[in-house]
């Protein structure tokens, strides 16, 4: 028998379980809903009250709503080590907040955000011209604010090397959007798309909103994105997509897709239409609780699969065995379902190295006794296990 080729690091633990994504654009990770970025407040570093003198991060997230706090972060050198800022403006305040932004070198991602969004009789107000001149900025999201979002994305065209835009809304913004010409990933809902014509832009990563709970109204928007060759990622959220869900099956372009907080009819075989995607190597798919009568016929067809995580599959007690079909598979996470047992064959894959069982009902792991990870002498690859609120393993 082969023997292992680093010490399988086995976790057993009730504590909070380790997310692990597949790999991303690094400005994805400004708009992307799991593990959101922290934006921590100004005051934390720029107050001794509240950093106990402490030293600061290489890279800072900060949350600002005064222009007085970036002067402070200006005043400590913490401008330096700024990266994305989440400015909470009104348009008293919206003025001076960006003015200040040019002396932060490395910021390249701002968002928009207005602590009073919910206030009665709020007005629209500007984005500056000033925006152009914040040095490296690469990415923009507009979340519960006031800020006339035509105006600014007509502003935001004079920002070279500009690649993220993320705005949730629902205003009709398709030629202010497609100006920006270097945009390589969105965060847009269903109801923008569908009023745009895409095929002339080059996206690389949508992050898709729907429309739920009504059923049906995102096909539209998604057939025109299967349409869009450069699109590589694809995030799919908040939808409901009926008992049709055929447009999947046309993203063959895609090479990671990501599914959660999407419903389907019962009669719904989700795999047989992502098995199609002969280019993915990344899959996420979390399912809603009435959809997790899902079967995994189709997914064996995903060759290429390097990262999968399954999560609400309500199905089965074991492990389905398609997994272990998957020869490339490096990052296996199957968090949230209700798994008791774990065949063999899935902690033998050739490629494996991390395996992520946390959350289930394991009551006992192939040849391994209680603690005795030892004893799984043909592991290949398998380096990180992790057995998270798996308290039925306890003696």
């Amino acid at each position: 028998m082969l023997k292992p080729k680093i010490k399988l690091l086995l976790v057993l633990a009730l504590s909070c379980p380790l997310m692990c994504l597949a790999q991303q654009d690094p400005l994805y990770k400004y708009i992307r809903d799991v593990l959101p970025v922290n934006y921590t407040t100004s005051i934390s570093y720029t107050d001794e009250r509240y950093n106990w003198g402490r030293p600061s991060p290489d890279t800072l997230n900060v949350e600002v709503s005064k222009p007085e706090e970036l002067q402070k972060l200006i005043d400590a050198k913490l401008n330096l080590k700024t990266y994305g800022v989440c400015l909470k403006a009104d348009s008293a305040t919206i003025g001076p907040m960006v003015s200040l932004l040019k002396q932060f070198p490395h910021v390249d991602f701002i968002k928009f955000n207005d602590a009073s969004f919910f206030a009665r009789d709020k007005k629209s107000f500007l984005l500056p011209p000033s925006i152009a001149d914040v040095p490296h900025l690469n990415g923009v999201e507009f979340n519960l604010t006031f800020i006339d979002i035509r105006d600014a994305l007509s502003k935001l065209a004079s920002v070279k090397g500009l690649r993220l835009i993320s705005y949730t809304g629902g205003l009709p913004i398709g030629p202010e959007l497609l100006a920006l010409k270097d945009l390589r990933i969105v965060k847009l809902s269903s109801r923008v798309l569908k009023a745009m014509d895409v095929s002339q832009t080059h996206w690389e990563t949508v992050d898709f909103l729907g429309d739920a709970p009504n059923i049906g109204t995102d096909e539209a928007a998604l057939q025109k994105l299967a349409e869009l060759r450069s699109l590589k990622t694809l995030t799919i959220s908040f939808c409901e997509l009926g008992d049709d869900i055929s447009v999947l099956s046309r993203f063959t372009q895609l090479e990671k897709l990501n599914i959660s907080s999407t419903q389907f009819k019962p009669s719904v075989r989700l795999f047989e239409q992502i098995g199609k995607l002969k280019n993915l190597s990344a899959l996420s798919v979390r399912l809603e609780y009435r959809d997790s009568i899902q079967t995994m016929k189709g997914l064996a067809e995903l060759s290429a699969l390097e990262y999968l995580s399954l999560e609400g599959f309500k199905t089965t007690p074991v492990v389905p065995g398609e997994i272990s079909q998957l020869k490339h598979l490096k990052k296996l996470i199957l968090q949230g379902n209700p798994f008791t047992t774990v065949p063999l064959d899935i902690l033998n894959m050739p490629q494996l190295e991390y395996l992520d069982l946390s959350s289930n009902k394991l009551t006992s792991l192939p040849e391994v006794g209680k603690y005795r990870a030892g004893k799984l002498k043909t592991l290949n690859s398998l380096i990180t296990l992790l057995l998270y609120y798996q308290t039925q393993l306890l003696p």
